[in-house]
């Protein structure tokens, strides 16, 4: 809350004497509180107060301290008796009443009073120099006040003090906080700023005790869900400054007068319930009130003690005839998901998110509006919860999306955009890759039909029965060859088989002798090619090899990892070479000893 808001109405006030206070048309504890605290706090620092409300104080309040103060008018204006005293000085003014006369009796110091002395004079109705205006959302909340004095608004400055969040800000000043559970949580603030620059004490156990109760009746007695800690901090300390906290429970919530509890018993025998839309709902009509002798004040409790306990019900309302012939709509609700205010903001009203209320008057009988309410309600809902009705009144759920086939599955991995394009009347498909997407996997659980298991068996069957060596590489500047080609070992063998630069030969097609190329074709011959897997290539460490017999070694490797991994037949992959590996100086090497020829060649 702001503090220059505050001091702002200290001190606007400091300087108006004659100060008009207002709550709203059928009062409830908050307005009422609110009005006697600031009657009490004003007349103690003698200013000239009136305190009005439409409606007369229900008889559940009237154990709040100095409820007596409250008119239910403004009055008619004053009738002025001026006498000239120029000529004829005044000793004494006295009155004295005679059955329904009043006699006012003027003696003069000396001389005597004639005609010429007295003049007649009316005041203007409603004359005030400032209008404190409490718990109203707007000034039509007011009632007849407002309806029969609209000029006296325009012509005197309003303060506006109020914790409803659909408040206008109607007045010159606006204390409004809709995070404060009641208005009565404002004024203590007030309280404590006024003291603060009065410099003495305003807070009696009466004015406490208004407080608390205005606390008390907005939180529904600390249950509601505008409970807030500030709440609870400010009822401990009026606790602690006298309040009567029992005497309010005692009044208010443990007391029930016999009118009361029949008119309670025809509204719950009037329930109804829409469990698909989440509604309870009751009507009293004012039949209903006559027969009960009650009053359509009684009502309003009911739907805070019993129908806001409906399981199930997110939204409550009750719609009652009052005495004056208009329609009055309660409504709460259970959760702030369903803002009650914008419910009543369908028909003019406001309030809060979980408790609100409005009002029709346009003639039209109980059952109709009724009715018309209902229907509104029930589209809020509706729409909030994604309820849909047919043509034929029947409620229906929204098509839920079709489960994705394997097929699809395997046409959208990895994740794709797509969307569809006509040409020449024909729909064309255009898929857009998404390599940033997730890849779609099937889920476990999701049972195949039997051409999709029978897929998936061949697809098994083949990758198992196909020969890794037969796997086709791209060739590669590096690895100019294919698996398996005989030219490839023949090539291997002639780098492997250079001359020694210190003299000799290692063997080979060029340095090598006959005997050897024999042994290695017969070795060559024994392996079926199908089944051929290069092995891997490993060389002694002691051993110092040239730099292309390195590359070489290398090359060899990487074949033979590429080749060993499960891929299926028809994959065809492209190794990317790695960088070439910096070139060593060239070592002599030591020569090989000549292989032993077997002594069936011999022969």
């Amino acid at each position: 809350m702001a503090k220059e808001t505050l001091q702002q109405i200290i001190d606007f006030l400091k300087d108006k004497k004659k100060i008009l206070l207002m709550g709203h048309m059928r009062i409830d504890a908050d307005a009422l509180s609110s009005v006697l605290t600031m009657y009490m706090i004003l007349k103690g620092l003698g200013k000239e107060v009136t305190a009005v409300c439409s409606d007369p104080v229900p008889d559940v309040f009237r154990f709040l301290p100095t409820t007596d103060v409250l008119r239910n008018s403004l009055g008619g204006p004053d009738f002025i008796i001026t006498l000239d005293c120029t000529k004829t000085p005044l000793d004494k003014l006295k009155y004295n009443l005679e059955g329904n006369k009043v006699n006012i009796v003027l003696t003069p110091k000396s001389g005597v009073f004639n005609e010429k002395d007295i003049s007649f004079n009316y005041s203007k109705a409603g004359t005030f120099d400032a209008i404190m205006v409490f718990d109203c959302g707007d000034l039509e909340q007011l009632g007849k006040l407002y309806e029969n004095n609209v000029e006296m608004f325009y012509d005197t400055p309003v303060v506006n003090i109020d914790h409803h969040a659909s408040n206008t800000q109607f007045g010159v000043l606006n204390l409004v906080s809709p995070v404060a559970a009641s208005t009565t949580e404002i004024l203590y603030e007030l309280i404590q700023a006024m003291e603060a620059d009065v410099k003495k004490k305003l807070l009696t156990p009466d004015i406490a005790t208004l407080l608390l109760a205005g606390i008390i009746t907005d939180t529904g007695s600390f249950q509601n869900p505008n409970t807030s800690p500030k709440s609870m901090e400010i009822a401990a300390k009026l606790l602690d400054e006298g309040a009567r906290q029992q005497e309010i429970i005692r009044h208010i919530y443990k007391t029930k007068s016999l009118s009361t509890l029949k008119v309670w018993g025809i509204v719950l025998s009037k329930i109804h319930v829409d469990p698909i839309y989440r509604m309870v709902w009751s009507t009293v009509s004012k039949r209903d009130l006559e027969e009960a002798e009650a009053t359509s004040e009684e009502v309003s409790g009911i739907i805070d003690d019993l129908l806001t306990n409906a399981p199930g019900a997110e939204v409550v309302f009750l719609v009652k005839e009052t005495e004056e012939g208009y329609i009055a709509v309660s409504l709460r609700t259970t959760t702030p998901a369903a803002d009650s205010s914008k419910i009543a903001g369908l028909f003019g009203g406001g309030g809060h998110v979980q408790a609100a209320g409005f009002k029709i008057r346009d003639g039209r009988p109980l059952e109709v509006i009724s009715a018309d309410v209902i229907d509104k309600i029930r589209k809020f809902q509706g729409e909030r919860l994604n309820i849909h009705v047919n043509d034929h009144g029947n409620v229906v759920s929204l098509p839920q999306p079709k489960p994705e086939t394997r097929d699809e599955r395997r046409e959208t991995s990895p994740a794709q955009a797509s969307k569809t394009t006509v040409q020449s009347g024909v729909p064309k498909k255009v898929t857009y890759l998404e390599f940033n997407a997730k890849p779609v996997t099937r889920d476990p659980s999701t049972k195949l039909g039997a051409d999709e298991r029978q897929e998936a068996s061949d697809e098994r069957r083949v990758t198992s029965t196909t020969p890794a060596a037969k796997m086709t590489l791209a060739p590669s500047a590096n690895a100019p060859f294919e698996n398996g080609d005989a030219r490839h070992k023949k090539r291997k063998r002639k780098r492997r088989h250079k001359k020694n630069p210190n003299g000799g030969s290692n063997g080979g097609p060029e340095g090598g002798s006959v005997v050897d190329r024999m042994v290695e074709t017969k070795k060559s011959a024994e392996i079926p090619k199908s089944v051929e897997t290069p092995k891997p290539v490993t060389s002694d460490p002691s051993t110092k090899l040239w730099a292309d017999e390195r590359r070489e070694v290398s090359d060899e490797r990487r074949v033979t990892s590429a080749v060993q991994a499960p891929v299926a037949a028809t994959a065809t992959e492209t190794i990317a070479p790695p960088p070439p590996a910096p070139v060593a100086p060239a070592r002599p090497q030591t020569p090989k000893a000549e292989p032993e020829i077997p002594d069936w060649l011999k022969q």
